[in-house]
């Protein structure tokens, strides 16, 4: 059995498991609140110059601790014969443009200095998961 995703985001609940990068960040999640604390004095928007939405790139990120409990319900369903291989697509089929999720730290009160620079080349305006069979998981 192989689980495939796209950009999980967030920390482990019970604070096990932390994001703790050194230097600069590369998720955006960790990006952002080190903006916030003030280690950055702001946040890089890679391009807006995308034909759609607001013109920021769309990605289909997925909450660490979901990607745990998809991967938890999977272990516990097994196939009974091991003869087989099957490939797991987990996700929400959610996109959210990085000025999505910059509104939804400002609606928390967290006001975030950004800079808009040219998008980087060869990045997709779209990246998500298909989850065919998981939506009940």
């Amino acid at each position: 059995m192989a689980l495939r995703y796209f950009i999980p985001i967030g920390c482990y609940e019970p604070g096990k498991i932390i994001d703790k990068p050194k230097g600069k960040p590369e998720g955006l999640i960790s990006y952002i609140t080190r903006v916030i604390k003030g280690n950055f004095d702001h946040f890089r928007v890679l391009g807006n110059g995308y034909n759609k939405k607001n013109g920021t790139a769309i990605r289909g990120y997925i909450d660490v601790n979901s990607l745990a409990a998809y991967t938890l319900t999977l272990e516990h369903h097994k196939p009974i014969h091991t003869d087989s291989f099957h490939v797991f697509n987990i996700g929400t089929e959610q996109g959210h443009s990085t000025f999505d999720v910059l509104r939804k730290f400002k609606k928390q009160g967290n006001e975030i200095k950004y800079k808009i620079y040219l998008k980087r080349e060869g990045i997709l305006y779209l990246s998500m998961q298909i989850t065919e069979g998981l939506h009940n998981c």
